[in-house]
């Protein structure tokens, strides 16, 4: 069950809702034998905002207590990873993960794998016009407060495990901005990197060791690498996952 940590999601609570499974497992490599270890696991019934990085929380504050003097800094030994294992129904799968969970995630060097199941999904817009199927951007408050594009990339036709290279090239142009290769001087600006990822169906979904066909199963799924938790951090940044469905052009 959730426990509510102490920690600051950044987000507006409502009503939770049921679903399958949420789980957030924290895991990585004994540095001595080798073999893959579990730190951590944390799982909720209850599907509502905030609630991947309150369990996210829940599991680095365990793995630094594994660590124990060494804090979550002693866990880069072990090449940790968050996987987010998410099995629904009628939801939005959209999270935000606030400047504090990203401190704390840079910290220990861990990855971010995010594998939902998920069908019947509420219809969610795109707030962004696009017609592709993967749009990264990062954007920050200007001297007016008003929020602009910093820096933008965008894949027409997602084919996966592409993320990585679309948002180290939006950091890229990011660090061009104030002339300095940094991503320091957006600390007060309150940046965010934002995916927009269109939905799309799974037709082989692994089911109690075989293959099923479920045709409305969504997977709005995503990996990030340690070294955009860092930068996010080196900006004081949050993180935006905005699933969205949108159908495409004509001919597009």
């Amino acid at each position: 069950m959730m426990r509510v940590g102490s920690h600051d999601t950044g987000t507006t609570k409502m009503t939770p809702i049921e679903v399958t499974t949420l789980s957030v497992c924290l895991s990585g490599v004994d540095p001595v034998s080798g073999a893959d270890i579990r730190l951590a696991q944390s799982q909720s019934a209850n599907w509502c905002e905030g609630i991947i990085p309150t369990l996210i929380n829940e599991v680095l504050d365990e793995g630094e207590k594994f660590a124990d003097a060494a804090g979550l800094e002693g866990l880069l030994a072990y090449d940790v990873t968050l996987g987010i294992g998410l099995s629904s129904s009628g939801i939005w799968p959209g999270f935000i993960l606030d400047v504090d969970t990203i401190t704390r995630i840079s910290a220990c060097g861990a990855e971010l794998d995010f594998d939902p199941y998920i069908d019947d999904v509420p219809n969610h817009p795109c707030v962004v016009n696009t017609d592709d199927d993967f749009t990264v951007e990062f954007t920050a408050l200007d001297a007016h407060h008003e929020r602009r594009v910093i820096a933008k990339r965008r894949l027409k036709e997602y084919y996966g495990s592409l993320e990585d290279v679309f948002i180290w090239q939006t950091f890229k142009e990011a660090w061009h901005y104030h002339q300095d290769n940094s991503l320091r001087a957006f600390r007060e600006k309150q940046p965010k990197l934002t995916l927009y990822a269109r939905y799309y169906k799974d037709k082989t979904r692994l089911v109690d060791g075989g293959y099923d066909n479920p045709e409305d199963d969504i997977r709005p799924g995503f990996h990030l690498n340690r070294d955009v938790f860092i930068r996010l951090n080196a900006a004081n940044a949050r993180f935006v996952y905005w699933p969205f469905e949108c159908k495409r052009k004509a001919g597009a």
